[in-house]
């Protein structure tokens, strides 16, 4: 599609800062033998990883479609790395946050 590549980084980057926030500042339930930590918002990750699937289906039929769905595919492709930033965005801080409390 000859698009620039920065709104891609854009999305990719913004996604992941803003991932990384917010596990930073999220709470963490710890049970008493210090086995099992979870993050409290686990109900967002699914919602982040649907809109991440919907997007790869949106591209996968502008794919089918020819060039008339290429402005989906474009949109679609942002989505998808603005999702993916996020929620590698949050693994990332998330496992720094449990890697220092067992360390």
């Amino acid at each position: 599609m000859k698009q620039p590549v920065w709104p891609f980084w854009a999305a990719l980057g913004s996604g992941l800062v803003v991932g990384g926030a917010r596990s930073l500042i999220m709470k963490l339930e710890v049970d008493q033998y210090w086995l099992v930590v979870r993050p409290a918002g686990r109900r967002t990750v699914v919602w982040i990883a649907t809109l991440l699937v919907t997007a790869a289906l949106v591209d996968i039929a502008g794919a089918e479609i020819g060039p008339e769905g290429n402005i989906w595919r474009y949109y679609a492709t942002l989505v998808a790395a603005a999702c993916s930033g996020l929620l590698f965005g949050r693994a990332l801080a998330m496992a720094g946050r449990v890697w220092r409390l067992i360390g």
